[in-house]
């Protein structure tokens, strides 16, 4: 099968485990559309995480294949595949005195492998216009003279994703972008990951814990269920209790809410 060209991820046949006596996926197949929101749910065990690190390359599958855009990602080498996907992971760490400029211009670095000394101006000129604009985006510029360490968990997240912005990539995979977080600064964060999607065509994928969350921001969700997919496609499509029994195994109501589903978080 040829991957289809509106398809930002393939996944053909994908069998992974972290020993071979005990597989995680078997014969995986899905696709992820280009341009949307795609978020990944499921119970703790269910395989999300470790799809998400199959998709950046993190782990790689012992048969089957992955294509990003209908290039196959394990020829890919790791600075060509950050010129096309930037990643967000869940825990991040930076030196203590790190100003938010300077970490935010690390994103800049697969850009910098085999640049030339003849175009370098041009080099520094485009990574300082990348660097600005993810400031701009994320609403770091006031602070991009501090040190991440003095700043706020939810701003910290945000010079991330600048981070991740300023690669140029029109992908973005985000790990629980919102853990540990308060309710104002995860939904800060999932506002802004709609802004990049919807103003600046960015193709988003995430995982997520909160179930409400992932139903109001995402375009599709890719619901697994013991290391295989359950469900996929729009929420109000999709979403119902038998689904959630089945990916859960608890009992929960699911209403409508401005014509998205919203899990009433109360077992029967």
């Amino acid at each position: 099968m040829i991957p289809m060209a509106h398809n930002v991820f393939t996944v053909q046949d994908l069998t992974f485990g972290y020993t071979r006596d005990n597989l995680l996926f078997e014969d995986l197949s899905l696709t992820i559309r280009e341009g949307c929101i795609t978020t990944l749910i499921g119970a703790n065990g269910s395989g999300k995480s470790t799809l998400f690190n199959l998709l950046t390359k993190n782990l790689s599958p012992m048969s089957g294949q992955i294509f990003l855009r209908g290039g196959n990602v394990a020829d890919l080498r790791l600075f060509d595949f950050a010129k096309l996907v930037a990643i967000v992971h869940q825990t991040n760490t930076a030196p203590s005195d790190l100003t938010v400029e300077d970490l935010v211009s690390f994103g800049r670095f697969p850009h910098r492998h085999g640049t030339c000394t003849a175009h370098r101006a041009e080099a520094i000129e485009e990574d300082e216009r990348c660097v600005n604009w993810a400031l701009d985006v994320t609403n770091l510029q006031d602070v991009r003279k501090r040190a991440v360490s003095a700043l706020s968990g939810g701003q910290r997240q945000r010079v991330w994703i600048a981070m991740s912005l300023a690669q140029g990539s029109s992908v973005l995979l985000l790990d629980e972008p919102t853990t540990y977080l308060d309710i104002r600064y995860q939904l800060d964060i999932l506002e802004l990951v709609r802004t990049l999607n919807r103003e600046y065509g960015m193709t988003i994928i995430m995982v997520l814990h909160d179930m409400n969350q992932a139903l109001h921001y995402s375009d599709e969700v890719i619901a697994l269920a013991h290391g295989r997919i359950a469900a996929q496609g729009a929420p109000e499509e999709i979403v119902t209790g038998e689904l959630l029994r089945e990916v859960y195994g608890i009992d929960l109501d699911v209403v409508s809410v401005n014509g998205k589903p919203f899990v009433l978080n109360v077992g029967k």
